[in-house]
């Protein structure tokens, strides 16, 4: 029987660089069924991380607007108005694997609350990531996310690496072509660069840092070498460049995920 991964992630930045960022990830495999919500957000220097089991479907619900997300488990609310058309491409497929990336919300404007906790209202984005496999192994060794919005620019990035590597960019929902990416560089056709500078660490660590320990019931249901995946989160200022004139600037948020060898 083979494992079926729903990977939901959703995020918000305010224009003071308050933010929230969200998953709700669903795993399958035969009668085995897990649904993991997590949370980071932060304001005023501080960062908040938390994680749940939700023992109900807890997934995003997608309308014609774009995605809400009403997470009791975590007393999340979120709205997100997508300004971009939506984004679809089979990044894998192989007989044993297939990934399928969905942009459901190249760019929208959020608005987010928990509880009475936090409320963070800006630019936004939601993906959701659909992986099929044979087991408990990713089919490629890193992947970058990110995404740099302002009012005037979408750009969306990913990047594979391993036996099936690949590279995707989108700008204002148009795949670029001659994309490359860094940890701190997103080259376009053009002379057109996205520069990443000053990182501010979400998360960082393996997933036993962070998921497990928040968890860890999940030490007995996830296999050891899926839990040893390396999981970093920034948030970013970025500076879109055309040669060397600045034509744009604004927040990013991107990640890398490490699986082991």
């Amino acid at each position: 029987m083979k494992l079926t991964v729903s990977h939901w992630y959703l995020d918000c930045i305010a224009p003071n660089g308050d933010f929230f960022v969200g998953t709700a990830t669903s795993i399958r495999q035969s009668k085995f069924h897990l649904n993991v919500v997590s949370e980071s957000y932060g304001e005023d220097g501080r960062v908040v991380n938390r994680h749940s089991i939700a023992f109900a479907e807890s997934a995003p619900r997608l309308t014609d607007s774009g995605p809400t997300w009403d997470c009791s488990p975590l007393k999340i609310r979120g709205q997100w108005i997508s300004t971009v058309a939506p984004i679809e491409k089979t990044l894998l497929s192989t007989a044993r694997e297939k990934i399928i990336y969905k942009g459901v919300a190249p760019r929208a404007e959020a608005r987010v609350g928990i509880d009475n906790d936090f409320r963070v209202e800006g630019l936004g984005y939601a993906h959701q990531l659909l992986i099929t496999s044979d087991g408990w192994t990713l089919p490629v060794n890193e992947a970058r996310v990110g995404r740099y919005l302002t009012q005037q620019e979408s750009l969306i990035r990913l990047d594979l690496t391993g036996n099936h590597a690949g590279t995707w960019v989108w700008r204002n929902g148009k795949e670029q072509e001659l994309a490359s990416v860094t940890d701190d560089l997103v080259a376009l056709d053009h002379n057109v660069t996205l520069g990443l500078t000053y990182k501010k660490p979400v998360r960082e660590g393996h997933l036993t840092d962070t998921l497990l320990t928040s968890l860890p019931v999940l030490k007995y249901l996830i296999p050891g070498r899926f839990a040893t995946c390396g999981e970093s989160l920034w948030r970013t200022r970025a500076v879109l460049l055309n040669g060397l004139e600045e034509t744009d600037t604004g927040w990013a948020m991107h990640s890398l995920i490490q699986s082991p060898h």
